[in-house]
C-alpha cells in the first residue's frame, strides 16, 4: 500500500463510522496515525477531508490570500469557519473573548490585534474587509453587567470586559431580560467597529477604499447569521454616532 492510497482508503472507513470515536481510533491507530492523546481522537475526520482536498491544501502551502480578517468571539459554540461556511485560506481570525476591539490608543490598541491588522493589510494585501462576528447568548457581553461584582475590575477578565462598559450604557437596565442581553450584543459590536476606525491602518485603508467593515450577529438558536452594520466611511461611528 502506498502513501497515496492510505488517505483515501482511511477517508472511505472514516465516513462510515463518523459518529463512532472509538472506531475512528482504530482506524487512526490501523493506518500508523498517532493517537497517543485523546486530543487526537477525532483527526481522522480532518485527515479524510486533507485527502478530499489535496489541491486546496497544496495551494495554501504556498501562499494564503485570506479576503476577510475576522474577529470572533472565543466562544467554544461559534467555530467562525464553519459558521460562515468558509474553506480553509478564506478567514484571518483573531479571537478574544466577547470578540472586544479595545481603541488603538496612541496608536496601539491591543497587541495581538493590531499584529494581525499589520500583518494582514500591509503583507498580505488580500483582505477585502474587516469583519467582527459576535453572537447572541454572549457570556462575556452578560459579564458586562457582572463588572464590579462578581467580576472584579481587577482580574484579568475584568479588565478586558471594561473596554467595553459603554455598552451598558447603550441599553436600559429594564428589563433585564433576553432582548437587553441581545440589544448589548448588537451594541457591543457597533463599539468594535468604531473602535477598528482608531487604527491607523484600518482608517487609512478605508479612506482609499481598499476595505470595508462589517459587524455580523449570529443567533445559535436558529443557525443563522445575519449582517448588523457595513461600514464604509473613515469619519463613520456606528457607536457614538451616525454611520
Amino acid at each position: 500500500m502506498t502513501n497515496d492510497q492510505i488517505p483515501k482508503m482511511m477517508g472511505a472507513e472514516v465516513n462510515m463510522y463518523q459518529a463512532d470515536t472509538i472506531r475512528l481510533v482504530e482506524i487512526a491507530q490501523k493506518y500508523g496515525l498517532d493517537m497517543s492523546h485523546e486530543i487526537l481522537a477525532d483527526h481522522p475526520r480532518f485527515k479524510s477531508y486533507f485527502a478530499q482536498n489535496r489541491p486546496l491544501f497544496a495551494r495554501l502551502a504556498q501562499r494564503q490570500t485570506p479576503h476577510t480578517l475576522l474577529i470572533s468571539c472565543c466562544d467554544s459554540r461559534v467555530p467562525p469557519e464553519l459558521v460562515l461556511g468558509a474553506d480553509p485560506g478564506e478567514l484571518f481570525v483573531v479571537r478574544s473573548v466577547a470578540n472586544i476591539v479595545p481603541p488603538a490608543e496612541g496608536g496601539a490598541g491591543d497587541p495581538a490585534l493590531g499584529a494581525a491588522i499589520e500583518y494582514v493589510l500591509e503583507h498580505l494585501r488580500s483582505a477585502k474587509r474587516v469583519a467582527i462576528l459576535g453572537h447572541y447568548g454572549c457570556g462575556g457581553v452578560k459579564g458586562l453587567d457582572d463588572l464590579g461584582y462578581h467580576i472584579s475590575n481587577a482580574s484579568p477578565l475584568g479588565r478586558w470586559l471594561s473596554q467595553s462598559a459603554r455598552v451598558v450604557d447603550k441599553v436600559p437596565q429594564q428589563p433585564a431580560d433576553d432582548r437587553r442581553w441581545r440589544e448589548m450584543v448588537e451594541w457591543n459590536i457597533r463599539l468594535g467597529l468604531e473602535n477598528l476606525l482608531s487604527y491607523p491602518a484600518i482608517r487609512g485603508a478605508v479612506e482609499r477604499d481598499e476595505i470595508e467593515l462589517v459587524g455580523l450577529v449570529y443567533d445559535w438558536s436558529e443557525g443563522e447569521v445575519r449582517v448588523l452594520e457595513v461600514v464604509r466611511e473613515a469619519a463613520a461611528r456606528p457607536f457614538s454616532g451616525e454611520i
